[in-house]
């Protein structure tokens, strides 16, 4: 007992300590930290900065402490596990570690790949240019340093062809990562590396759809989760995204092609398909590319002028689009359809107008900077296929309503679970649950409320004749009839207009 009572603080500081180290922010996805040597070690919640792969089949928990090796030619198969730093005797590299490169060359999903067959258990890949705004990196920085830089950290996003990829993929930032790089190729020191990832707990959870604006699937699933952003309300943000095609890659574009059918080049390859001289298109034999493209841009204007504010799901574009699906259905080139539309959800024709002019005439040569931003947000977040979902910091394997319900749901921590959670989850049709609860995605045009509240007025008014009649009459005989019943009887021994009702089917 003695003994026990002598080494059980022991145990108790050494599992407070391997706690203290594992700890990281619940909102973050993942920790990644040096800790030999530990002059490298960064005392940040989560450690040292970096963005992690959103591709992939690895473990939605994990847990690595492995040695690291930097090898500059990743992108090249097969890898040579004898070469490499810090440098061995022509040994190979010994299982389990974890593979370090430079970023460039090729896709972070082929580089992950390569890795992977390398044998390693996770990638860690060192960024190579500084963030625009980050003095220190641009100034004290040697290391690959050729004088540029850019606005915002990238995504380590997938290609289309990550889903075979099995280990954990980092991204760090050019500043951190380049004391790492130094200590192990200059210096060929021997690195511990520690990464921590889990399923981030939220009290708001953002999440989004990319579609296509055609496809019937796409637009069944907007309709589907339409229920789900309603009940969230302010604790979710959702943002919508509508597929679209580079027409640069494609000869389309710029002085190599057009996408109003005048490029002699390709007369007939981008006709009626794109805007901006053929930047942005949407590739169809069925319809009007071009005014696909028109209607994706007035979309993401509405969406701009109208999208979630504190208490507002950004309801006036949700009526928008929901009245365009079921009035005007794929007919993009009715105009009228169009202006009933932002009529219905009370959006100004003009403010739309002036959003799309303002953003990059789509007659014009010039770019759009919305139109540039929905390209962009595919490759950022990796997004090649429509239907795609975005939840929990990763694009959903299974693109449906059941899945990013169940997405949403892992992400609320305990004592702040999502009510739609507690209600619905657990249901045996969970989505049927929730739009039965918060509501189905109808839209009506004012037209039928005109003729609704007319309806109305119009009973009223005959409920007061009726009873009006009915206390001029003495009412003898007729005590049990209602007031409507005795005067349909009144009218009709009168001539009145009202026909006697039958019994026979």
């Amino acid at each position: 007992m003695r003994v026990m009572h002598r080494i059980l603080p022991f145990f108790v500081a050494l599992a407070a300590s391997t706690f203290a180290a594992a700890a990281f922010p619940a909102n973050e996805t993942s920790y990644v930290n040096v800790y030999i040597p530990a002059a490298l070690h960064s005392d940040q919640p989560n450690g040292i900065r970096h963005k992690m792969s959103n591709f992939g089949r690895h473990p939605a928990i994990g847990s690595l402490d492995l040695p690291v090796y930097f090898y500059f030619r990743l992108c090249e198969f097969p890898v040579d596990s004898t070469q490499g730093y810090p440098p061995r005797d022509g040994g190979r590299w010994e299982p389990p570690f974890i593979l370090m490169t430079p970023r460039g060359g090729c896709t972070f999903a082929a580089k992950a790949r390569h890795a992977q067959m390398a044998g390693a258990s996770a990638l860690i890949i060192a960024d190579t240019t500084c963030l625009c705004d980050d003095e220190n990196c641009k100034s004290n920085n040697t290391w690959k340093n050729d004088g540029t830089c850019e606005a915002y950290e990238p995504t380590m996003a997938d290609d289309g062809s990550g889903g075979d990829i099995s280990i954990p993929g980092f991204l760090l930032y050019k500043d951190d990562a380049t004391p790492l790089v130094q200590a192990i190729v200059d210096k060929h020191q021997s690195i511990l590396m520690k990464i921590r990832w889990h399923k981030p707990q939220s009290d708001s959870v953002h999440f989004g759809l990319w579609m296509d604006i055609l496809d019937d699937y796409s637009k069944k699933l907007f309709q589907d989760i339409g229920p789900i952003v309603n009940a969230l309300g302010d604790r979710g943000t959702f943002f919508p995204h509508y597929m679209l095609h580079n027409g640069t890659r494609t000869n389309c574009g710029g002085a190599g092609g057009s996408g109003s059918g005048n490029n002699q080049s390709a007369p007939q390859l981008c006709e009626n398909m794109c805007t901006n001289n053929g930047r942005y298109c949407y590739p169809t034999h069925r319809r009007n590319g071009t005014a696909v493209v028109m209607e994706i841009l007035r979309r993401a204007c509405i969406w701009k002028h109208h999208g979630p504010t504190k208490g507002d799901i950004g309801a006036k574009w949700w009526q928008y689009v929901l009245y365009f699906g079921e009035k005007c259905g794929d007919t993009f080139t009715n105009e009228n359809c169009m202006h009933e539309a932002l009529k219905h959800a009370e959006i100004p024709k003009n403010e739309v107008e002036n959003c799309i002019i303002d953003s990059g005439d789509p007659t014009g040569d010039d770019p759009n900077t919305l139109l540039d931003a929905a390209l962009r947000s595919q490759i950022e977040y990796g997004i090649v296929t429509a239907p795609r979902l975005w939840a929990s910091h990763r694009a959903l394997d299974d693109p449906t309503a059941d899945a990013l319900l169940a997405a949403i749901c892992d992400m609320s921590g305990p004592g702040s679970e999502f009510s739609v959670c507690k209600q619905c989850l657990k249901n045996k049709d969970p989505v049927a649950c929730v739009a039965k609860k918060y509501g189905t995605a109808k839209v009506h045009s004012k037209t039928f409320h005109i003729l609704l509240w007319s309806g109305l007025l119009v009973s009223v008014g005959f409920f007061t004749y009726a009873y009006k009649r009915y206390q001029e009459g003495d009412g003898a005989g007729l005590s049990g009839l209602n007031p409507m019943a005795y005067a349909m009887l009144r009218d009709q021994d009168g001539g009145g207009s009202f026909e006697p009702a039958t019994t026979q089917l």
